[in-house]
């Protein structure tokens, strides 16, 4: 844990032979001070709270302020006593990036969480949790007079409030993150109409994970009283026959590109995420499928409408037999309108 370390610490450093001449200065310590301490029963019994944000879930411990610190109870084994008029206050936290791995591939950001402890009239930064990390736990030396010291936690500029005396949690624009349910993020088949050609058959799948409303995909929140709809659509074809004017004769064509297009109403997806993996590759060189795989982010407000999905294949003649004559090329298209069920 990379917290800034309390003056004492440098006092310590000072019973190091090569640092004998340290001592006869003495040292300070100014409100802001983070002490790492043990993680043992003096965060027992403290006020719980969690911070919620798009790429996982604070879990917040505070205890009461303490002027005395034993030595057992900090990381350094060093015994703390508060300057006159201040206090330490005891905090443990947990950063969980497990909570909202089902909806990290519709993030789209790098943004790390900031961290600020505000007492009194002091704002200190605190060193951004670490989940690698797991439990981590520390004093902040602050004002004595400093009353209900909070949390505030800021994601891509939404900042959240926790109190850190009754544990309450003020969430503001990040409060739809704390209705979000795993179970509405399922995998469906895509349901709805395909328009082929009358004298062609292909054999295809089609897969719709969602949707599901997010107040942050993208790498941005929602606009207040909007909301993101964020779905995925996989779909693979795997062949596509065309019938010869001659009967019995055929040809079987394979995908060598494809190119998609969403529209939900009038409006086209405010982003799109394709995978990195060979789930979204055309052709894929194991299997000679053509395939899709991507996130799709729409911005809403009121009820979503259907989901219009355009498919456009460069086909390429692979075999023709009873005398087949065909194109060696063409571009054939796969539309489907796709009826959303709610997901609230």
């Amino acid at each position: 844990m990379r917290l800034r370390r309390a003056a004492f610490a440098a006092a310590f450093a000072c019973l190091l032979p090569t640092l004998a001449a340290c001592g006869g200065g003495g040292t300070t310590s100014s409100a802001g001070d983070v002490v790492p301490a043990r993680q043992t029963k003096q965060f027992i019994h403290a006020k719980t709270s969690s911070v919620a944000l798009p790429i996982g879930t604070l879990d917040v411990h505070a205890g009461k302020p303490v002027d005395d610190v034993p030595a057992s109870d900090t990381h350094d084994l060093t015994a703390l006593k508060a300057p006159a008029g201040m206090t330490y206050l005891p905090i443990t936290w947990r950063y969980d990036d497990s909570t909202t791995k089902t909806y990290l591939q519709y993030t789209g950001t790098s943004a790390l969480p900031t961290v600020d402890l505000r007492a009194g009239k002091g704002s200190y930064r605190l060193t951004t949790p670490d989940p690698a990390e797991g439990t981590e736990s520390f004093y902040v030396l602050v004002d004595k007079s400093s009353s209900h010291p909070r949390l505030a936690v800021g994601f891509d500029g939404v900042t959240q409030q926790v109190d850190l005396t009754t544990g309450k949690r003020d969430a503001g624009r990040a409060k739809g993150l704390y209705a979000l349910s795993h179970k509405r993020l399922r995998a469906s088949k895509c349901t709805g109409t395909v328009d082929w050609s009358e004298i062609a058959r292909a054999s295809q799948t089609c897969r719709l994970t969602g949707p599901v409303l997010l107040p942050y995909a993208g790498g941005k929140w929602a606009k207040p009283g909007h909301e993101w709809l964020v779905m995925s659509m996989r779909t693979a074809l795997t062949s596509y026959t065309q019938a010869g004017a001659t009967p019995g004769s055929a040809g079987i064509y394979t995908a060598q590109a494809v190119k998609a297009a969403y529209r939900m109403g009038n409006h086209r997806p405010t982003a799109l995420i394709p995978s990195n993996d060979a789930s979204g590759t055309c052709p894929d060189q194991d299997t000679g499928t053509c395939n899709t795989d991507t996130a799709l982010i729409f911005d809403v407000r009121d009820k979503a409408p259907r989901i219009k999905v355009v498919l456009k294949y460069r086909m390429v003649l692979a075999k023709g037999w009873a005398g087949y004559v065909g194109k060696k090329s063409e571009t054939v298209s796969e539309t489907a309108r796709i009826r959303l069920h709610q997901p609230r």
